[in-house]
């Protein structure tokens, strides 16, 4: 039983080192998650199912049972794809409770990332010796240079950077200490490189929640500040952020106005929003498939865009609504949507004494803020890693109560 549980750590812990580059491997992840449940019988204990969060779990479960119940209910079998994508977060939480070793899956979740990282820097680095310069503003060809779309590259970096800063205290060895300080920079650094502004903006407010954790409020202050000013000063010495900003429509001058014009989300949310008054959404929404060619709809008569060429742009890139609660409330009505947010209450609820958890919790909520991440198996298997590091971190803190009450 004993090497069976081994097998099962080694096979669970390499399907997260899978999932940074889930996008160029797609039918990995997959096989190993159907032989990881092939597994799950002959190695989970009774015991190991105390280990779930019951709130995290019913609250998961409830906000699919009501995505299900609009699915069968309007007969919306256009929808199966994401509803298939939305199984995926309970049964990776499910499939971890067996897991002895916390600390394994997530350092291979860490060489994953780092795997990605090098990939790109490589395909990069070929680049531009061979054109003779490096331009990442927008557009397909920087998503191959980068291995992905930059949100969701930013997420994995930026998880992957707090998991470096929180290992580095969980280790004695020096060079171990060294190198996951190097690693925790190269994620940083590479954060502010490919101008992912989502995870810009999350790093900032982590870094701003030094001072509600650190006991020395002085060093905490001295220590944020500085790292506020030298995150800023990045991003402004980069000239792929100044382009970012204006979404690669090259503008002589621009001021806050035109940067908010030309922001897609601004026109996005703005759709979203008339689909919402048009009354059509009702309890069980209007199916997530249909939201997509409602707001196609939209972008076609919309006044607000900054040039024509803006308008064919969005028709061409069928965008969805950008945001997960939208994209629940739209898709599957006002129930959906309360459970998403009671599941968010529930997860900073339960980990806001601790500054990694809270990180983490920060990390997925503004994921979720501005991205569909269930659309994505990529984005669903991002937010099931941070429930089971969620799950590691709150484990790993009751053996230590536990433990020092024994004492």
């Amino acid at each position: 039983m004993e090497k069976l549980n081994k097998i099962y750590t080694i096979l669970f812990s390499i399907f997260f080192a899978t999932i940074p580059i889930t996008e160029h491997i797609q039918a990995i992840p997959n096989i190993l998650m159907l032989a990881l449940i092939a597994f799950f019988l002959f190695v989970v204990k009774r015991d190991d199912w105390k280990k779930l969060d019951l709130k995290i779990m019913i609250a998961l479960l409830i906000l699919i049972f009501i995505v299900l119940l609009g699915y069968f209910g309007n007969k919306r079998w256009e929808d199966f794809s994401f509803l298939k994508k939305l199984f995926i977060v309970p049964v990776i939480y499910i499939l971890s409770i067996p897991i002895k070793n916390h600390r394994k899956p997530i350092y291979f979740f860490l060489f994953g990332s780092f795997s990605l990282l090098l990939g790109s820097l490589i395909k990069l680095s070929n680049y531009y010796l061979t054109n003779g310069k490096l331009n990442l503003d927008v557009g397909s060809e920087v998503n191959l240079l980068l291995l992905g779309e930059r949100p969701f590259l930013g997420v994995i970096y930026l998880i992957s950077f707090c998991i470096s800063i929180y290992s580095i205290s969980q280790f004695k060895n020096k060079k171990i200490k060294f190198g996951l300080a190097v690693l925790s920079v190269l994620f940083c650094g590479f954060i502010l490189f490919i101008s992912a502004r989502l995870s810009i903006v999350t790093l900032l407010l982590i870094t701003l929640s030094t001072l509600f954790y650190m006991k020395n409020k002085r060093k905490a202050i001295l220590l944020s500040s500085t790292g506020l000013v030298l995150l800023v000063i990045a991003g402004f010495l980069n000239p792929n952020f100044i382009s970012r900003l204006t979404a690669g429509f090259e503008q002589d001058k621009f001021d806050f106005q035109k940067i908010i014009q030309l922001e897609p989300r601004t026109h996005i949310w703005q759709c979203s929003a008339d689909i919402i008054k048009s009354g059509e959404v009702g309890f069980t929404g209007m199916g997530f498939r249909n939201t997509v060619i409602h707001l196609e709809n939209c972008f076609a008569t919309h006044d607000g865009f900054f040039n024509e060429g803006q308008r064919e742009f969005f028709l061409e890139s069928k965008f969805n609504t950008h945001n997960q609660f939208l994209g629940f409330y739209i898709g599957s009505g006002i129930f959906s949507l309360l459970a998403f947010i009671a599941l968010f209450i529930i997860l900073f609820q339960s980990n806001y004494r601790n500054q990694f958890a809270f990180s983490l919790v920060l990390i997925i909520f503004f994921f979720c803020v501005f991205e569909n991440v269930f659309n994505r198996q990529l984005g669903v298997m991002l937010f099931g890693v941070v429930i089971y590091i969620l799950s590691a971190v709150n484990s790993h803190k009751n053996q230590k109560s536990i433990s020092a009450h024994s004492e």
